[in-house]
């Protein structure tokens, strides 16, 4: 029995029968014939005599733990494939690694589920991190350590699946190449595919224009040219190449090479880096599934592995002790009360006089200069926040609540406050 959710089907765990103490009616999917398998996948798959990894299983000794992990290695890959299917149509049963007894109350979507990166098997979004401290496909010189693994574990997940999930958005990335400027950068961004396909995913992440931020897109822009700043550098070395050839284990100590190099006047390139590609082996990864290409697929692998082992010690932390050392040398200049007051009696000139003339003769030169000069007024008042300010929208602006006439918050203020909120109009964003 499954249940639906928009087109898309559950499998449920039956509870077994009377004397039994287990049901084999689980269905999965063949990695190589794509068949449904009830039962035991692991018989039908021995039926491939032809394939290699199949040989590899025959020659290894019954019930060994290498035996039983490549077979989960096989199973896993075909629900994956299977299941990438089924979302990308809308249509089908979603294989889990876990199923869900018929008789819960509560159900779950194939919404809630997401795949772990190592093994491919389909989990629950907040039971995924206990999943990965026992993952059996796990590397071995990671396991020690929790927070490279645990940490941020769904949004990795997510970049597996929607990498496989997401063609090349032409009209996204058009949208992006439309910001950027003309140069050799653009050319590389252009031409590369998993630069494209990570900036169309990053674009489609946004949403509607209407919930978008100013400098949304302006960010992913950045992205994209860090991306290409890295493979323009590499090709110093190695004419020809992209991103997609970069992201294999013998161009690994090239990538962290080209990245040191790129990140000598500005030491938070490294840790940019280091994050866009984490993303990029994702999006690797699940191009590699929508081609079929294992040979791709054990690329992007070996990379992962090198890229876990050796990248924070090779990389992020030599830079960050380097920009430690640069913030503690640096002198910090605190602008005198005096600046101040005469900077903010300049900007109220301002707005005073092209209020004047807005008055007399409206037109778009004071009306930008109005502007401008309201913003930093406001940047002033709200140093520390900046990005709150040049977010803020006049809708948000003119619908905000009205906090000082609670009690509430009357009654949390001292005498001093309240005669400071009598004169201010106070919102929440």
């Amino acid at each position: 029995m499954c249940f639906v959710f928009v087109g898309v089907y559950l499998q449920s765990k039956k509870l077994p029968r009377d004397g039994c103490q287990k049901r084999y009616d689980k269905i999965n999917f063949c990695v190589y014939c794509k068949k449904a398998v009830k039962s035991k996948i692991s018989r039908h798959l021995l039926t491939h005599k032809e394939r290699q990894k199949v040989l590899q299983i025959r020659l290894l000794p019954k019930k060994s733990k290498q035996r039983e992990n490549l077979f989960t290695e096989l199973v896993n890959e075909g629900n994956f494939k299977h299941n990438i299917d089924v979302i990308s149509t809308g249509e089908g049963v979603l294989i889990t690694a876990r199923r869900e007894n018929i008789d819960q109350e509560k159900h779950h979507s194939h919404q809630d589920y997401v795949p772990c990166v190592y093994c491919k098997g389909f989990y629950l979004k907040k039971l995924l991190w206990h999943h990965l401290h026992s993952c059996k496909m796990r590397p071995n010189d990671t396991k020690g350590d929790n927070m490279t693994d645990t940490k941020n574990a769904v949004r990795k997940a997510k970049s597996l699946l929607y990498g496989c999930l997401h063609t090349e958005n032409e009209k996204a990335v058009a949208e992006m190449l439309r910001t950027m400027h003309d140069d050799d950068i653009k050319e590389v961004v252009k031409k590369d595919t998993i630069i494209k396909l990570f900036s169309s995913m990053q674009v489609c992440a946004l949403g509607g224009k209407h919930i978008q931020k100013k400098n949304d897109m302006h960010r992913i822009s950045q992205n994209a040219r860090t991306l290409a700043r890295l493979v323009i550098k590499a090709s110093e070395h190695l004419p020809m190449v992209s991103l997609n050839k970069l992201l294999c284990k013998d161009n690994f100590d090239l990538v962290v090479n080209s990245t040191l190099s790129l990140s000598h006047n500005s030491v938070t390139v490294a840790n940019k880096m280091g994050h866009l590609l984490g993303h990029c082996i994702m999006i690797k990864n699940g191009y590699s599934v929508r081609r079929n290409s294992n040979e791709m697929a054990e690329e992007t692998r070996l990379f992962k592995v090198l890229f876990d082992a050796e990248w924070k010690y090779r990389v992020n932390a030599p830079m960050t002790r380097q920009k430690t050392v640069r913030d503690m040398n640096k002198l910090t200049c605190i602008p005198e009360t005096d600046d101040l007051v005469k900077f903010r009696d300049y900007i109220k000139q301002i707005i005073e006089n092209e209020v004047r003339v807005l008055r007399a003769c409206p037109n778009p030169g004071s009306w930008t200069r109005l502007a401008k000069a309201t913003m930093c007024r406001l940047y002033i008042f709200n140093k520390r926040r900046i990005a709150e300010v040049e977010d803020m929208l006049l809708e948000a602006y003119q619908n905000r609540p009205e906090w000082t006439g609670t009690e509430e918050f009357r009654a949390s203020l001292s005498d001093t406050e309240r005669e400071f909120a009598k004169r201010q109009v106070l919102s929440s964003l």
